[in-house]
């Protein structure tokens, strides 16, 4: 919001667990004090420019010293709540030597996505002609879905031998061109390392240390061009040399998220099959998801248990059914 000589900027766009800075600046003399305060926001985590202590485990602020003029900020803190899309306010209200009030308010959704299975029959004969379970999606944030089964599931998700076996071709490969790569130029072998432990051992590492230890490589990370063209080769090499990955994986893979970009709910593991008996038998699960933001270790992960979910299945022969066909994944995004 601006006001003649006044403005106060607060992002548009508000993903719930986010951080997001604010400031206040102003090009007049006769600025007092500036009085802050929120609703719909967890905290102030941080604030700039200001010469005295204060406790920032409140909602409202009143700030009379400043290191610099005519600028004031810092960072709030949002939350997770049961609502995709949860109001909020920032207000500011800047105190004149005369006495007079200059009032400065921003108002924001923060947004979320919430999960529902909203439609799973109790028996799923196989074949279907249509996707017999639906997940609803409400809200607007960019979701991952992952599909787990519990230990009392009869049926588990496998993934079919053709993509398994092209895959484990491809991280052989992979991994025999990025241990020469690592004889060849030891001044970089700790980024190689890290490439290695995901493909080696992945299980050593958070997906959160995983990032952090890459956000400190890559850091520290000065290659030069013979190393980039290298590593360039080794990837190529390991694509091209097994080129039933390409169609089996990589080519279904990217048509899967451009038919699915539109309600922008993706499943981790599209190509993940339920491997399904003949006669009949119990799937028994949950299903989590996260938005974008918490997948890439941007913010915290919310704690939300998973959805569980239960059917019976029903075939005349065993086949291996994908995820991608058995779940309709449907959004709502009204306000």
């Amino acid at each position: 919001m601006i006001n003649d000589q006044c403005e106060l900027y607060l992002s548009q766009d508000i993903m719930q667990g986010e951080e997001v800075p604010f400031f206040i600046q102003w090009n007049r003399d006769d600025v007092k004090s500036i009085k802050i305060e929120f609703e719909g926001f967890e905290k102030i985590n941080e604030l700039y420019n200001i010469c005295e202590d204060i406790d920032l485990e409140r909602n409202c602020f009143d700030i009379s010293e400043l290191k610099t003029k005519n600028y004031l900020g810092g960072v709030l803190k949002t939350q997770f709540s049961d609502e995709p899309f949860f109001p909020a306010r920032l207000k500011s209200q800047l105190v004149l030597s005369d006495g007079q009030i200059i009032t400065l308010e921003e108002n924001r959704k923060l947004y979320a996505t919430i999960l529902q299975i909203s439609k799973i029959p109790e028996l799923i004969e196989v074949p279907f002609d249509k996707k017999p379970i639906e997940i609803l999606l409400k809200g607007s944030t960019t979701v991952f879905i992952d599909i787990i089964t519990g230990e009392d599931s009869e049926i588990r998700f496998e993934l079919p031998k053709h993509i398994q076996s092209a895959i484990e071709k491809f991280v052989v490969s992979l991994i025999n061109g990025l241990t020469s790569l690592k004889e060849k130029y030891p001044d970089h072998s700790n980024f190689v390392d890290l490439l290695l432990v995901g493909l080696q051992n992945p299980e050593r590492m958070s997906e959160r240390q995983l990032i952090e230890t890459a956000e400190f490589e890559l850091n520290n990370f000065n290659p030069n061009k013979d190393f980039i063209e290298s590593l360039g080769i080794v990837l190529n090499n390991a694509i091209h040399t097994n080129a039933s990955l390409k169609d089996a994986f990589f080519r279904p893979l990217l048509e899967y998220f451009e038919a699915s970009a539109t309600d922008k709910g993706f499943l981790q593991s599209p190509f993940l099959c339920m491997n399904v008996k003949e006669g009949k038998s119990y799937l028994k699960g949950k299903v989590y998801y996260q938005n974008i933001l918490e997948k890439e270790g941007v913010i915290e992960k919310s704690i939300i248990d998973g959805v569980e979910f239960q059917a019976q299945i029903q075939s005349s022969h065993p086949e291996m059914i994908p995820l991608k066909d058995l779940i309709d994944i449907k959004r709502i995004d009204n306000e």
